[in-house]
């Protein structure tokens, strides 16, 4: 028999509010370990996910943090995109010929952008990517309230099929991290470049851009450096560089730039990405894990740089 959501009487507290909170607390576990697993995937960065911060971080996860935290977040989400979207949902689906449903993700969308607005004003953020993010994080739990409502399943109900479906993402998850460390799936390769192909313009994150010269020198606005007290800081100036294929040990060819004017030492950046996207990356060491610099070359830069 199909269920008529929009005669239903207010069960938000009863239905609708535990199911989106278990959902939303499931959401933060899945994406911990998928990050831990997908990180050494086709990894063009040389993460190492066993060990270092990240590794600890996930374990101290797992065992102290989740079960303390984890519930009070996912009361939080909840209360941030399930309640807000649940009623003016239901009542624009009275209203007109749009199902609830579909004005659900509308309103779920609209919400992220209002927080997404917010973030970017007090952090800087790109709009874009936290804008699919926040929404894609406030799908579930919506989907889930309106499901429990639909279907009437009490709170603990939901809570166990939610559990269950996180194991399930778990065990997955828990197969590629297996199949990868058995050596079944395949193995990220860096491009292998020619000197002369690395000269070009390439661009980063805060402004970043690098121009490598073919006749040896260089120009960088932004470029990230360790600066004198040890902290990550930009550099602008000019230079030299030079193709050096034992940058590192495991088969990375890279440049190195003379930063005699901001540095007075040599910055190594490594190769990554593919050859029609080659990209260009170094790593500082921080206080809690290594910081990941990434520089991305110019199609047009590198034409004009001749």
């Amino acid at each position: 028999m199909a269920h008529d959501e929009t005669a239903r009487p207010a069960t938000v507290l009863g239905r609708e509010l535990p199911a989106a909170a278990a959902m939303s607390a499931g959401q933060p576990l899945l994406l911990l370990a998928a990050a831990f697993v997908l990180t050494g995937l086709a990894d063009p960065y040389d993460h190492d996910r066993s060990e270092g911060a990240f590794g600890d971080a996930l374990l101290m996860w797992l065992l102290l943090i989740a079960p303390l935290l984890l519930p009070v977040l996912g009361l939080l989400h909840a209360a941030l995109f399930a309640l807000p979207v649940a009623g003016p949902a239901r009542a624009l689906g009275r209203r007109g010929r749009v199902p609830a449903g579909v004005w659900a993700v509308l309103l779920t969308a609209a919400l992220a952008a209002l927080y997404t607005a917010a973030g970017r004003w007090r952090f800087d953020l790109s709009f874009g990517p936290t804008w699919a993010w926040v929404a894609g994080t406030g799908l579930l739990p919506v989907a889930a309230a309106r499901y429990a409502r639909a279907r009437d399943v009490r709170p603990w109900g939901m809570v166990c099929r939610t559990a269950g479906a996180t194991g399930a993402g778990l065990l997955l998850l828990g197969g590629v991290f297996a199949a990868d460390r058995a050596g079944l799936l395949p193995e990220y390769r860096p491009p292998r470049l020619a000197a002369s192909d690395y000269a070009g313009t390439w661009t980063g994150a805060a402004g970043a851009r690098l121009v490598l010269h073919r006749d040896g020198t260089m120009n960088a606005d932004a470029l990230p450096v360790v600066g004198s007290d040890g902290e990550v800081a930009r550099c602008t100036g000019a230079g030299t560089w030079s193709f050096d294929p034992e940058v590192v040990p495991a088969h990375r060819d890279g440049v190195r730039l003379d930063f005699r004017s901001c540095t007075g030492s040599v910055l190594a950046w490594r190769i990554a990405g593919t050859t029609e996207r080659p990209e260009l990356f170094t790593r500082f060491a921080g206080p809690d894990a290594d910081v990941l610099k990434v520089l991305r070359r110019d199609a047009d830069g590198a034409r004009a740089s001749g």
